[in-house]
């Protein structure tokens, strides 16, 4: 299983318990593995109703949604509420032969946009933010909550920018605030 569907899953098994990230002040700016934290045009935590007026949104199922706009594909998963806490891209380039002239050209643009990559492997580049959750474990424990990667695919000879953002933060806050009402409705039913 690759790393980013086991830290998936586990986020997956995490989530039935609120996790909440540890966090020094309440008024402290959400941090961020990358400085933007939006992929042409639609960012985290935007609301799908705003993406919805920068390109025609398809529903695909569950909570995701599917959407082109400015040559790219895009796909989408939204919290509860209707927030997107996942973002993943597609783009053509052609049919070129992948060298050090174009990876260079390709991590000073990814750069400039997103900050230096945490960690760089062929044309897989990746960034990750690692913060201490507390979940059923009364101990906080690291947990990769926001990360990204950007990569060239190759489908015989037709390359591809593949790039994915994600974070969790935004997923956990609304499915707490989903939850709020059925649970105090529960808290107040409790009867000994």
């Amino acid at each position: 299983m690759n790393k980013h569907l086991a830290m998936a899953a586990l986020a997956i098994c995490v989530f039935a318990w609120s996790p909440t990230v540890e966090a020094d002040s309440a008024a402290k700016p959400i941090a961020s593995a990358t400085k933007s934290r939006e992929i042409g045009g639609f960012a985290l935590g935007m609301p799908l109703r705003e993406a919805a007026k920068l390109a025609r949104i398809e529903p695909i199922g569950g909570y995701q949604f599917d959407a082109e706009r400015d040559g790219l594909q895009f796909n989408f998963e939204v919290t509860p509420l209707g927030r997107i806490y996942r973002i993943q891209s597609s783009q053509r380039l052609g049919r070129f032969a992948e060298d050090e002239a174009f990876r260079s050209t390709l991590l000073s643009k990814l750069t400039a946009k997103y900050g230096v990559p945490a960690s760089i492997t062929g044309s897989m580049y990746h960034w990750e933010l690692v913060e201490r959750v507390r979940s059923i474990d009364p101990v906080p424990n690291p947990f990769t909550t926001m990360w990204m990667t950007a990569s060239i695919s190759d489908d015989d000879g037709e390359k591809s920018l593949e790039m994915k953002m994600i974070d969790f933060r935004i997923l956990w806050a609304d499915q707490a605030q989903a939850n709020q009402p059925g649970r105090a409705a529960a808290e107040n039913r409790v009867k000994f």
